[in-house]
């Protein structure tokens, strides 16, 4: 999102001939990702490669790994492990020369409340949500899940302070994995993992992950027109 700008990822997976991924800034892409690698600047935690949930985290909280890449859940699901005095802070990634993306934006995944148009009980659904949105629940929530509120006289846990600060200077959002989980799950699952996962273990270059993604993806498309 740094480097090519949000909606590049969702536009190049959704490109049948793979043009979009012939652009050189994504072997820079490739390129970061390598250098964090065990055949980089190896500065990932130790066994990273078959790590599993939720050990990871447990592992950073417990000081193995400096910091930690995972959305505003964080902190209810350490807090166990954390004590009483531990600080959470975030910070945003950093911008990079000539990078077209919004240097302030942040991947953004609301949860919310919905109601089917063609649901029985549509005012009755309504009336549940904005009992639950009711400041008091809405504190109640804070407090016991360490989340924010869409409400702004219910403010974001200190857990989350760094956090909503960005969200403030924010000039703009983007979404989970650029939106590409959502709309093309079965490219997110054949394409983009597989491949993420080898350039993470350094079993490609930057160049490589560059060129497999658009062999990978023409092969998807031309699969699935049939």
């Amino acid at each position: 999102m740094r480097i090519l700008g949000a909606g590049s990822l969702n536009d190049a997976a959704g490109d049948p001939t793979g043009k979009l991924f012939e652009d050189p800034r994504w072997a820079e892409v490739g390129d970061v990702i390598y250098t964090l690698s065990k055949k980089g600047k190896n500065i990932l935690m130790k066994g990273y490669e078959s790590s599993v949930y939720p050990a990871p985290q447990m592992d950073w909280v417990m000081g193995i790994a400096g910091t930690f890449y995972c959305g505003s859940w964080i902190p209810i699901e350490t807090q166990s492990a954390a004590g009483p005095d531990f600080e959470y802070g975030t910070f945003q990634f950093p911008t990079f020369k000539n990078g077209k993306g919004d240097p302030t934006g942040m991947e953004c995944s609301p949860f919310g409340y919905a109601v089917l148009k063609d649901a029985k009980n549509k005012d009755l659904a309504k009336k549940f949500i904005a009992y639950f949105l009711q400041k008091k629940y809405a504190e109640s929530w804070v407090y016991d899940t360490m989340n924010m509120s869409p409400r702004l006289d219910a403010p974001a846990p200190k857990e989350l302070k760094d956090m909503k600060e960005a969200l403030n200077r924010a000039n703009s959002t983007f979404r989970l994995n650029d939106g590409i989980q959502a709309d093309y799950p079965e490219w997110y699952a054949d394409v983009y993992l597989p491949t993420l996962s080898e350039i993470f273990s350094a079993k490609i270059t930057g160049k490589q992950f560059q060129a497999k993604l658009r062999d990978e993806t023409i092969k998807f498309w031309a699969k699935k027109s049939k």
